[in-house]
């Protein structure tokens, strides 16, 4: 197992198909991806409890369609959880930083500000819907009670 499991609000993102998804930004400023999901089962006596994945600072982001469900790197193959993992030792980091404008100076593949142990390779996965590859500087969980 090359990832890590994070906790999120319901423990799984397997009550929602269809994930509210917004990208915020300014100008020059690297965006942020807030995902919000129902994180309980509907019960019509009680209130629903959603889940709110804010990522931060993010450098790139991927969503596959479940139906069309594949991965670039074999070794991440199995890297996978309906919910919110962070994949260590990430193939798509290092081909990132090896490709990009700051590649041959070691060390600095993102640039003199942003130290390439900062950087973290986020995926979240929903049945029905598909997965999301998240290259970011950090997260933000939270849990809404409607």
């Amino acid at each position: 197992m090359a990832y890590v499991v994070i906790a999120i609000p319901g423990g799984s993102t397997r009550y929602d198909d269809a994930p509210r998804v917004r990208i915020l930004g300014a100008s020059g400023e690297s965006p942020s991806i807030v995902i919000t999901y129902r994180a309980t089962a509907i019960r019509p006596d009680q209130p629903p409890i959603l889940g709110e994945i804010t990522f931060l600072d993010v450098l790139e982001y991927r969503w596959i369609a479940d139906v069309v469900d594949y991965e670039e790197h074999p070794q991440h193959h199995n890297d996978f959880e309906f919910g919110l993992i962070q994949i260590t030792d990430s193939e798509y980091i290092k081909n990132m930083a090896a490709k990009g404008p700051w590649s041959h100076y070691p060390g600095q593949g993102f640039g003199p500000t942003i130290p390439e142990s900062h950087v973290k390779h986020f995926r979240l996965a929903f049945d029905e819907y598909g997965r999301f590859d998240i290259i970011a500087l950090g997260i933000s969980i939270r849990e809404i009670v409607e």
